[in-house]
């Protein structure tokens, strides 16, 4: 490793809101750089956004109630086993029997219609009405689930760019999805004895 390169890359996984910054992993680069250990936050919150688009990525991060875990369902083909309240997803990473998006999708309309309709005329509607609205956005979500696991290859590849010795995720806001998925294909790649991960924030 060059005396260049990045020892420790701190990760922020969509889908925390653009527009707020994670001041944990900013700050803890601060402290690891005055120790002499060169470290870095890699934001692909920001990078995904301006690859699927404000319209898409403001839906998935705040348009919605966080509840209904949207934004987890949009990486869930690219994780591991995972267990969503009552809903049990079988194992499968890259995963063909992930759970179905439309019968999900089917139970989330009444809902999103209504929120959608009565919000209009609330605080801060005007910025929602710009977003998308349910039925352009269903159609969206299924495809950025068909396309997850590329996208989670794609970003591992990146992070490891430089051969870092730490990876480090934070996790709130329907960031746990697809920071679990994307540190399984890290582990994939990377044995243990020649890079640690390691989870934290809010979740």
């Amino acid at each position: 490793m060059s005396s260049d390169s990045v020892q420790v890359r701190f990760v922020v996984a969509p889908f925390l809101p653009e527009h707020q910054p994670a001041l944990g992993v900013s700050t803890l680069v601060s402290v690891l750089q005055k120790e002499g250990i060169k470290a870095s936050v890699q934001y692909l919150n920001v990078q995904f956004m301006r690859q699927i688009g404000w319209e898409l990525y403001y839906y998935l991060s705040y348009a919605t109630p966080p509840e209904i875990l949207a934004g987890e369902m949009a990486f869930l083909p690219a994780s591991p086993d995972l267990l969503l309240g009552e809903m049990v997803f079988a194992p499968a990473l890259w995963g063909e029997a992930a759970s179905n998006w439309e019968a999900y999708a089917d139970l989330l309309t009444p809902l999103l219609e209504v929120k959608q309709h009565t919000e209009g005329a609330t605080s801060g509607g005007a910025r929602r009405e710009q977003a998308l609205h349910w039925g352009k956005a269903r159609e969206q979500i299924r495809a950025l689930r068909e396309d997850s696991p590329r996208i989670v290859r794609q970003w591992a590849q990146e992070l490891l760019r430089d051969k870092p010795r730490v990876i480090g995720f934070t996790s709130t806001f329907q960031q746990n999805v697809a920071s679990l998925a994307l540190a399984k294909e890290l582990r994939r790649l990377v044995p243990r004895e020649e890079l640690t991960i390691i989870m934290g924030g809010a979740n």
